[in-house]
């Protein structure tokens, strides 16, 4: 939601300055490298069936709300699918929002445009989604060298100051789910292990030991 707000409202200053390419590029990018390659993904164990009912509730209530804000902001570029998109929005939602669903307009050439929250904006919270995205990708990248199958598990450890170590722990489960990856350790005092890959981030530096691996 704090990137939704941020892109929104940058692709709305940037049409008020006839600045269509760029308007195009952001709404663009995070449609297609935030929401679809991340947020999809993330998201996917709490929209099973035998996941917590209220859980999923919200997971399905925020995925639409995103949705349809993301349908009425690509609009001006790509009319004819978000037409279709809204029309199939209206057939399975036809009343949503995140706090006090409602009655939606019956087409998005009449739906209001968005404009969201400032406040929902939390850069401390983006940079660290932007550490998971980071550690995510620096371990599928380990995979990628040495060959590691994406089925098989593998172990992580991370050597970085408290509050970083918190933070991921925090998200762990995000690791086994996007990277099929165990947190093993987290902390200033993580010791690189023998025989083991690593890698180096701005603030974290990570250790995956191959030994029965390769």
């Amino acid at each position: 939601m704090s990137r939704l707000s941020r892109v929104s409202q940058d692709v709305t200053t940037l049409l008020g300055r006839y600045q269509f390419d760029q308007a195009t590029r952001s709404v663009r990018d995070f449609t297609w490298n935030e929401f679809c390659d991340w947020y999809l993904e993330m998201i996917k164990p709490r929209l099973r069936r035998d996941s917590d009912p209220e859980v999923r509730a919200v997971a399905q209530r925020v995925l639409v709300a995103v949705l349809d804000n993301l349908v009425r902001s690509l609009q001006p570029f790509t009319p004819f699918i978000c037409e279709e998109l809204w029309q199939r929005l209206n057939e399975i939602a036809p009343e949503r929002g995140l706090f006090e669903p409602q009655a939606q307009a019956e087409s998005v050439m009449l739906a209001q445009w968005p404009e969201l929250p400032e406040a929902w904006q939390d850069s401390r919270l983006e940079a660290r989604f932007n550490r998971l995205q980071e550690t995510v990708i620096a371990v599928r990248n380990i995979r990628a060298v040495y060959s590691i199958s994406p089925k098989e598990p593998i172990r992580l450890q991370l050597r970085c100051e408290a509050d970083v170590a918190g933070e991921l722990l925090d998200c762990s489960d995000q690791f086994d789910n996007l990277a099929r990856t165990i947190l093993e350790a987290a902390g200033a005092d993580v010791q690189r292990p023998p025989a083991s890959a690593s890698f180096s981030l701005s603030d974290a530096d990570g250790y995956v030991p191959l030994e029965g691996l390769i």
